[in-house]
Formats: C-alpha cells, structure tokens, sequence
C-alpha cells in the first residue's frame, strides 16, 4: 500500500488499469463521502484529472522491459539506466551511469530515488522498437 509521504508530484501511479500521473496529495479531512472521509486524496490524470482515495491506487513494479524500452538509449549516455536483478528476482536495482546505484521495486521510487541523485526529474523517453 503506498502512503502519501512516499509519492511526489509527477510520480506514475497505477489507478483503475492506467498508469497516471500525481498531480497533488491533498491532506485528510473529513468529508460527507466515506470513499474520501479522513484519508489521504490523491488527484491523478493528465489533461482530465480525478481525485481518488489513496489506498485506490497502486504502485507500479520495475521490469527490466520497462527500464529498456522506457528510459535507456537516451543521447546522454551518462543518464542511461541499466537494470539488475538478483536471482532470486526479490531485489531489483537501477544502475544510472556509472555514478549512482538505486535499490527500488516501484516506479514512483525510482523517480524519486533519481531525483535526489542526479537533481533532475526521470523523464519517459519511448523508444522505437
């Protein structure tokens, strides 16, 4: 379950099938609907936005597919990521460069865990297959 001190605005989360992006965590308080009643909200989406609960969203587990397709093969070879997993597949770790080496199984800690290592937002670059 994530909790609202683990997430960032811009962190991908997924909610009802989508992978979204936070947008903003609005605080308890409570409310006529029990659905929202003195939890943690998150409001999700891209050009349409929603609020929803936080235990209605789930994070999103790391693949080495992901790492590859997503966000390796960038012009700036020092930002690349290289994904490693221990054989028993229960630790995955992200290598970025030669500088930095991150213990994460979500995406949102991967964006964070980049963030405060480089200073810069880990940003989606597709790759044509």
């Amino acid at each position: 379950m994530l909790k609202a001190n683990d997430l960032r605005i811009g962190n991908l989360v997924m909610y009802d099938g989508m992978e979204l992006p936070v947008q903003s965590i609005i605080s308890p308080k409570p409310d006529v609907l029990e659905r929202y009643n003195n939890k943690w909200c998150i409001e999700v989406g891209t050009s349409e936005t929603m609020i929803v609960a936080i235990d209605e969203i789930k994070p999103i587990h790391i693949s080495s597919k992901m790492v590859d397709e997503i966000w390796c093969k960038r012009k700036n070879k020092k930002d690349d990521l290289v994904f490693s997993e221990t054989i028993n597949s229960k630790k995955r770790h992200i290598i970025v460069g030669d500088e930095y080496y991150i213990r994460c199984d979500y995406l949102h800690q991967l964006q964070n865990a980049y963030y405060i290592a480089t200073g810069k937002e880990l940003e989606c670059v597709k790759v044509a297959l």
